[in-house]
Formats: structure tokens, C-alpha cells, sequence
């Protein structure tokens, strides 16, 4: 698994972003084997500020995010709501530049 740190650059939310690709252990105690297909996970990295863990907030598949129901391949002036309840769970469409360019960089070295 591949992890970066992103500042967005809006909001200037710190976001981990980590990409659990296919055979890779992921969730609680790496206890589940991903056998789909890669996906990408966001931390909250505001905690790690105060000497704590990041915290998990939200993993979707990449090939969601690269559909064009979605659009992330293709950013507008839309970004990704993490969580509905939460605001400050959301990634901007730059924000999401940053994470897509992190994303397609690992799968091209995996390629590779």
C-alpha cells in the first residue's frame, strides 16, 4: 500500500490518502483481503497534529471515481463529500486533482 499527505488546497484540510490495491489487507487489523479492485482510502490527518493516529473517514474504488457518473478523471468545479454530515469531510476539486494524480501515479508504477 502506498499512503501520501495532501493538503487541500482550499480548505487546507491535511488528508491521508492511501491506496489499497488488489491482494492488499485493508480495514480493522488488516483483516480483510481486497479482492476486487484498487481503491483509495481518506484520513483525516488533523489528529496526527495532536500526536494521534489519522482517522479513517472513507475508502471508495478508483474505478468509481474515475466514471464519468463521478468525474474525478475529469475534475469540475465539484470536489467529494466524504461524509453528508460532516463539512470539513470534503475534498475540493483540487483537492481531488491531487489525490487522482497520487492514485494514477501507484497504478502506472504497478503497471510498470
Amino acid at each position: 500500500m502506498k499512503y501520501w499527505t495532501i493538503i487541500d488546497p482550499i480548505s487546507g484540510q491535511p488528508w491521508g490518502i492511501q491506496v489499497v490495491l488488489t491482494g492488499d489487507t485493508y480495514g480493522r487489523s488488516d483483516s480483510i483481503v481486497n479482492n476486487k479492485g484498487p481503491m483509495v482510502e481518506f484520513y483525516d490527518e488533523r489528529r496526527v497534529l495532536e500526536g494521534r493516529d489519522p482517522y479513517f473517514v472513507s475508502r471508495y474504488y478508483i474505478e468509481d471515481l474515475k466514471s464519468d457518473e463521478y468525474g474525478a478523471a475529469h475534475p469540475g468545479p465539484y470536489g467529494l463529500n466524504l461524509q453528508g454530515d460532516s463539512v470539513a469531510w470534503s475534498v475540493s476539486s483540487e483537492g481531488m486533482r491531487l489525490v487522482m494524480a497520487f492514485v494514477d501515479s501507484v497504478l502506472a508504477e504497478v503497471a510498470a
